[in-house]
């Protein structure tokens, strides 16, 4: 069992101010089919390529009541709002496929807006005479997720995820790897294989209808047995949404440089489930036995008398991040009660899910439990 023995606890007070509105913003989660219940018939395709650009298709009816198609290419706006203008396409033979004889025609303007993660509203404006001299006019109708891209889900709040990246040091002049976790229920941690792991609790503050801040206040341990810390850790820095967030960092005279991380969408948006996640694992360093069990508890020992049990709980079934409780027995001075969260990952191949991290603290240690599902 990886145990990382940690002193001197420090106050911390964190401050993030956002580069963008915390208002419901576009992102990649929100791609997938999107109809409305009440007209079941017709519905949207929905393709958020980037931050800038969302591709949609609107599969409908003309007024003759023949099935046709729309295609837009929408700039993502502030507020969760897409709009883009919408193109007919005719002339293409079955069979044949000759874009030579495709006709593009402008049909008119699409906007979605999107309220949160599972419904909206889509409403159009059409040229006088779109397609063929036939009026469509303009209108607007609720529309509703009808399903997901599989591995993604949606949250409304953006700056949840797991984040890996690094801690650039510039005492130690290098750099270090971390892993940064920000829970939907306003839990923060960060841990890096060396140096320095932080805890701390999260609430949004908008100082500005156009700004986004995130007040974290917790913990920060050093990981390093040589060093005596009893700084106030201070940070600043910004998120953007979905996709990046910065920070400086500074420790007293122990050390000071920034964070820079990226959300690990895929991984985050996989979920996770009790029973999916039952099995024996092994400590990577040791090979030191644990079982989880279908209700999330788990146990686990090494053969110098420490033992090690808990409970493991999922708040979202669709987020691969849950909450976990450790209670150490023996193990010297890393026996302890301590609280914290964790994650499935990736061992021998893309996607199969067998590794698993979890980081406890219990307000003067932390402890980490990398492990791996035994037997494939």
């Amino acid at each position: 069992m990886n145990l990382k023995r940690l002193f001197f606890l420090l106050a911390v007070l964190f401050l993030f101010h956002s580069l963008t509105s915390y208002a419901f913003e576009i992102n990649p989660q929100l791609s997938g089919s999107w109809y409305n219940p009440d007209q079941s018939g017709h519905g949207l395709s929905i393709e958020v390529i980037s931050k800038d650009v969302t591709i949609f298709y609107w599969y409908v009816y003309n007024p003759d009541g023949k099935p046709t198609f729309l295609i837009a290419v929408g700039e993502n706006q502030e507020g969760g709002r897409v709009e883009g203008i919408a193109y007919h396409n005719t002339g293409m033979v079955w069979g044949e496929f000759n874009p030579a004889t495709r006709t593009e025609t402008r049909w008119g303007v699409i906007t979605l807006n999107f309220n949160d993660c599972n419904s909206g509203t889509l409403s159009w404006q059409s040229d006088d005479l779109s397609v063929q001299s036939i009026p469509y006019g303009e209108g607007m109708i609720p529309i509703k997720r009808l399903a997901s891209i599989v591995d993604t889900a949606c949250a409304e709040t953006p700056y949840a995820g797991i984040y890996k990246g690094y801690l650039r040091s510039n005492n130690r002049d290098d750099e270090i790897l971390a892993t940064a976790l920000l829970s939907t229920d306003g839990k923060f941690i960060l841990y890096t294989d060396e140096h320095i792991a932080i805890r701390a609790d999260y609430s949004v503050i908008d100082d500005d209808p156009n700004d986004i801040g995130l007040s974290l206040n917790g913990s920060a341990f050093s990981l390093d047995t040589s060093q005596v810390v009893n700084e106030l850790l201070e940070s600043f820095g910004g998120i953007v949404p979905w996709y990046r967030f910065v920070m400086d960092y500074g420790v007293g005279f122990f050390d000071n440089g920034m964070m820079d991380f990226y959300p690990i969408n895929l991984l985050y948006w996989r979920g996770v489930t009790l029973d999916g996640i039952a099995g024996v694992y092994l400590t990577d360093d040791d090979g030191y036995v644990t079982t989880i069990n279908p209700d999330g508890s788990f146990n686990g020992s090494s053969s110098q008398s420490c033992s090690w049990s808990g409970q493991i709980s999922i708040p979202d079934t669709r987020l691969n991040l849950f909450n976990a409780e450790v209670t150490v027995n023996g193990c010297d001075e890393d026996a302890g009660f301590y609280t914290g969260m964790g994650y499935t990952t990736d061992a021998a191949k893309l996607k199969d899910g067998r590794a698993m991290q979890i980081f406890g603290f219990n307000g003067q240690r932390t402890v980490e439990l990398t492990m791996t599902r035994s037997g494939g």
